[in-house]
Order: C-alpha cells, then sequence, then structure tokens
C-alpha cells in the first residue's frame, strides 16, 4: 500500500513538474524580444522546449526517487550503529570512498551529455528545415541533398546517445565490483578482529540490505549527470540573464 501510494505521490509530483517546466518555458518564450529570435536557432528553442523539458522532468523525478534510497539508507545506518558502532565508521568510510570513485567516473558524463543536447538542436533545426522549405527544396530539387544532410544531423546524434549510453552502462559494473571488495574487507577485518560470529551475520545482513539503497543514490548521480546537458539547455532558457 505504501508503495503504491508512493508511486502516485511521485507521479503526481512529475506530472506538475513537468507541466510547470513546459508553462516557464512558454512564458519566458513569449516575454522576450524579437531579437532574441533573430539570434537563436529556432531548431534549439524547439529542441528545449519540446524534448530537454522532458529530461528535466526525468532528473526530478530522479531526485524523488533518491529521496526513498536515502531514507532507506540513513534507517539502516541507524540499525548498524546500533550494532557495532566502529564497523558502521568503517563502512562508511568505504562508502565514501566508493562515492568517490562514483562521482570521478560520472564527471565523464557532462561532455557527452552537452553533446547530446547540442546535436539534438541541430537535428530539430534540420526538421524545422524540411518541414518550412518542403516546396523550395523540391522546386530546385535538392531532395537528395536534403536527406543526406538530415541523415548526418540524425546520425551525429546517434553517436553522441551511444557514446553516453556506454558509459553510464560502465559505471554500474564498476560500482558493483568497488561494493563487493568493500563487503570482502568487512568480512576479513571482522575476521581478524575476531568478532562473534552472530554480530558479524546481523551486520553483513543488513550491510546487504543498504547496498541496493546505496547503488540507488549513486546511479542517481550519474543520471543527473548523464542529464546535465539538457538541464544546462533548459536553465539556459528560463535564465533572464541569458
Amino acid at each position: 500500500l505504501l508503495a503504491f501510494a508512493n508511486s502516485v505521490l511521485t507521479a503526481h509530483i512529475y506530472g506538475k513538474a513537468s507541466q510547470a517546466i513546459r508553462g516557464a518555458l512558454a512564458e519566458r518564450l513569449l516575454s522576450v524580444g524579437y531579437p532574441f529570435f533573430l539570434k537563436e536557432s529556432p531548431g534549439r528553442l524547439l529542441n528545449i522546449i519540446s524534448s530537454e523539458s522532458w529530461r528535466a522532468s526525468d532528473a526530478i523525478q530522479a531526485m524523488l526517487g533518491s529521496i526513498v534510497s536515502a531514507s532507506a539508507s540513513l534507517i539502516l545506518l541507524v540499525f548498524l550503529l546500533l550494532l557495532s558502532w566502529q564497523m558502521t565508521l568503517l563502512v562508511m568510510l568505504g562508502l565514501a570512498l566508493v562515492q568517490l570513485a562514483h562521482m570521478a567516473l560520472s564527471a565523464h558524463l557532462r561532455k557527452p551529455s552537452r553533446s547530446v543536447a547540442s546535436r539534438n538542436s541541430a537535428l530539430a533545426s534540420r526538421m524545422l528545415h524540411l518541414v518550412h522549405a518542403g516546396r523550395l527544396i523540391r522546386i530546385f530539387g535538392q531532395e537528395a541533398r536534403e536527406k543526406a544532410a538530415f541523415e548526418a544531423a540524425s546520425d551525429g546524434v546517434r553517436r553522441a546517445a551511444f557514446q553516453l549510453s556506454n558509459r553510464q552502462g560502465a559505471l554500474a559494473p564498476l560500482t558493483e565490483v568497488l561494493h563487493a571488495m568493500l563487503f570482502l574487507a568487512l568480512v576479513i577485518g571482522a575476521w581478524l578482529a575476531g568478532l562473534s560470529f552472530p554480530m558479524v551475520a546481523a551486520f553483513l545482513i543488513l550491510l546487504y540490505r543498504l547496498q541496493p539503497h546505496v547503488r540507488a543514490l549513486q546511479m542517481t548521480w550519474s543520471q543527473l549527470q548523464g542529464l546535465s546537458g539538457s538541464l544546462e539547455e533548459v536553465t539556459w532558457l528560463l535564465d533572464p540573464e541569458g
């Protein structure tokens, strides 16, 4: 029942946030002066309001999911502290090191994310060109040339998205390996310290329950890095100084 209520609440907030972002973008476009439209690419503006706004909403949804994971992690950490504060401190130190490594790896997602946003804008420009200049293209017999230009722009989006997806996909197994190393180090440390088996077993069970939530938080971070290009585009358009 709680899971259902959480999903309904998340969907409601996600929908409201999406609507608010699109409404703010529309208001911004209706309030800027005409020189703004002469200076900026229509394809970029179309891409922001039609595509990047949805990705910004996805970032909000990811943040909502991270709140649940963070709450569960906090509760489990309290139980771990009650079992053994010394081992919990070691776990927190290990998790901090894993997080630092994950953040360093996730930082490399910003560049391909910006590339995806930029190439999506270029593709949107080609789409607008095909729609608005369709008659002229046919009159001057430029169908083959325009088709080649469109396919080049589309392939650029595919390549950029593929690169971003590959880098994001590599994070999960690398993070899994780091967590496994932490788990193994904890087992060896407890054995060397001569701790009682029941306490160690209970601690490891709770730690096993904690790890999925920690990984979810880390994946949310990498997802936000992957969406950074879209967030920057939306922020640029909403910024009065932009």
